[in-house]
């Protein structure tokens, strides 16, 4: 049976940045329902990727909606700037608001994060790497308006998909079931017309697609292919 509700949100982490406006309106006018920045300061991640400036090329020509992935150690810092640019969704991790990377989860850390993203006018997202427990969803999921659950480790493209971070996806569709069921669950890593069929299943409602999107040779026939299953 067609999913009715699932979303196509090219990455443009993975598009040609020679002609990055041009592969943006291709994405949007072949079908896309987001776009997904993925921002990373080489500090949270290794990787640099781009930041507020070049956001605003890509997506200023877009009516696309589009969500900023914090890939950053503060989130806060860039969250305002990204929303100035018009981004409609804001995503801060939740391993990027803990004292230190092998300290226990802070939910209340993460708590006042979203609601100062929420101050800024955006919509709130929360993302979880595969090995995160997830244990501070439960307690935030009423804050937020979107889970992004990693289906590979945040810092570069093309990476292949990963199983734990598949069992996260299910259990924080039980929680957003139980919980919050207006949330959205978005899913990012290793994407593609293999993967696409148990994300789907597994409850995602966003697909976040960067290399098997932007490589192949039809926009919209992957697209097409997609909202089929």
């Amino acid at each position: 049976m067609k999913n009715k509700r699932v979303l196509v949100a090219p990455s443009i982490l993975a598009a040609d940045f020679s002609q990055l406006r041009v592969d943006v309106c291709l994405a949007e006018h072949a079908g896309a329902d987001m776009l997904h920045l993925d921002i990373m300061d080489g500090h949270f991640v290794d990787n640099i990727s781009f930041g507020p400036d070049i956001s605003k090329i890509a997506i200023s020509g877009s009516k696309l909606p589009a969500e900023a992935h914090l890939m950053v150690r503060e989130p806060l810092k860039w969250a305002k700037k990204f929303k100035e640019i018009g981004c409609e969704y804001i995503t801060f991790h939740d391993e990027a608001v803990r004292k230190s990377p092998k300290s226990s989860p802070n939910l209340e850390d993460a708590i006042r994060v979203a609601e100062e993203i929420r101050k800024e006018g955006a919509k709130v997202g929360i993302s979880y790497n595969p090995d995160n427990d997830l244990s501070t969803l439960p307690g935030i999921i009423r804050y937020i308006d979107l889970v992004l659950i990693m289906t590979v480790y945040p810092g570069r493209a093309g990476q292949k998909f990963l199983e734990e971070g598949f069992l996260n996806l299910k259990k924080a569709a039980s929680i957003r079931d139980k919980e919050s069921p207006r949330v959205l669950l978005a899913v990012d890593g290793g994407i593609n017309l293999d993967t696409a069929p148990k994300v789907i299943a597994a409850g995602a409602d966003i697909l976040v697609m960067g290399s098997a999107f932007f490589e192949a040779d039809d926009y919209a026939d992957i697209i097409r292919k997609i909202k089929a299953i």
